[in-house]
């Protein structure tokens, strides 16, 4: 393997990393949403926010399961690129960045997606505060 495609191959190995690590990050920032809005929101909004309390609830819950599918994606990525590192595969290196990139947009998507969400408990959240306020 010459010297270019070991430097690229390695910069995957760092971006595949990263993208674990964000991963796991939104995952345990979902978790917290999610046991923040089964907790505090049922006993809190009226029944004309109980649909979107629940609605948000079930998206959280794709949210997460869309989430382990590309964090196991991602570790599939990471074992061809340490097979293809350690000359145990013979993965091109094109094929390799078509992999992160995918993988980079899967996670975009996701964020905006999860994005998306956030937004939705804050809006839930704000138009019952000013139901109770005013």
């Amino acid at each position: 393997m010459d010297i270019n495609n070991e430097s690229e191959l390695q910069k995957l190995h760092e971006s595949c990393k990263e993208q674990l690590s964000g991963l796991t990050f939104l995952d345990d920032e979902a978790k917290f949403l999610k046991s923040l809005l089964d907790k505090y929101f049922p006993s809190m909004v009226r029944d004309t926010h109980m649909n979107r309390v629940q609605l948000i609830s079930s998206q959280l819950l794709q949210l997460c399961k869309l989430k382990a599918i590309i964090h196991r994606d991602t570790e599939l990525h990471q074992v061809n690129l340490n097979s293809t590192i350690n000359n145990l595969s013979a993965k091109s290196l094109g094929f390799l960045n078509l992999e992160n990139d995918r993988i980079d947009d899967e996670i975009k998507d996701l964020n905006k997606y999860f994005k998306n969400i956030k937004v939705e408990i804050f809006t839930v959240y704000k138009e019952h505060h000013e139901d109770i306020s005013g």
